[in-house]
């Protein structure tokens, strides 16, 4: 744990631009960001979404992040969103790519994650919490897209709900017509406690068939 801490005291703000050399990042998503990862760097980077209002705002606020990992680029990502908001989080990855996601979500937020395999050896990997207590609504949506032939994905979204709140999860798996020789799999867990509720939708849409999908 303590290695892990210093690791995060370590990490540089984010510059704008390209990221063409591996390191440690961080950033406060107050706004829209476009992120671009060069071939071959290795990158982590840490999100925390901090509050877009001011202090008088009552109305969510939304964000897009888009993230493009070019060809043999690696990318840990850590997001965590702990207010009222509403993120959109695009990651499109090209040939050899990596990309390993851990996001957390605390409160009544709307989150939608699109993720896009666009060249052999991409693997997209999502593991996810989000908690919802009292009378909070929050909705979370994952879109993953196999563009082209051997590509993998692996969706792990967890969901806790107390009191009477109201909690949804919905999933989706594209296959495309040419994305032969792919895995990916959608997998979704929760807890309710007392009243509340979380409605989860898994879906597949698949229009190759040399392939393995699997959800639930």
């Amino acid at each position: 744990m303590k290695s892990r801490l210093l690791d995060i005291m370590a990490a540089q703000y984010l510059p704008k631009g390209d990221i063409t050399e591996s390191g440690r990042w961080f950033y406060t998503a107050t706004q829209s960001r476009n992120i671009t990862i060069g071939c071959g760097a290795k990158v982590e980077l840490l999100i925390f979404d901090s509050d877009r209002c001011e202090a008088d705002c009552d109305e969510e606020s939304e964000a897009t992040i888009d993230i493009r990992l070019e060809g043999g680029a690696e990318l840990k990502l850590v997001h965590v969103i702990t207010h009222d908001s509403v993120t959109l989080l695009n990651i499109d990855l090209r040939g050899d790519a990596q990309c390993r996601v851990t996001e957390v979500m605390l409160g009544a937020s709307t989150l939608k994650v699109t993720s896009s395999l666009m060249g052999s050896n991409a693997h997209f990997d999502l593991n996810g919490l989000f908690v919802l207590v009292g009378e909070q609504r929050g909705s979370v949506e994952v879109d993953v897209n196999h563009l082209h032939a051997e590509t993998t994905s692996r969706t792990l979204f967890k969901g806790v709900a107390s009191g009477v709140a109201r909690g949804k999860f919905s999933g989706m798996i594209l296959v495309e017509p040419d994305a032969q020789r792919i895995l990916a799999e959608q997998t979704s867990r929760n807890i309710v406690l007392n009243e509340a509720q979380i409605l989860t939708e898994p879906q597949l849409e698949i229009y190759a068939d040399d392939v393995k999908c699997s959800h639930g």
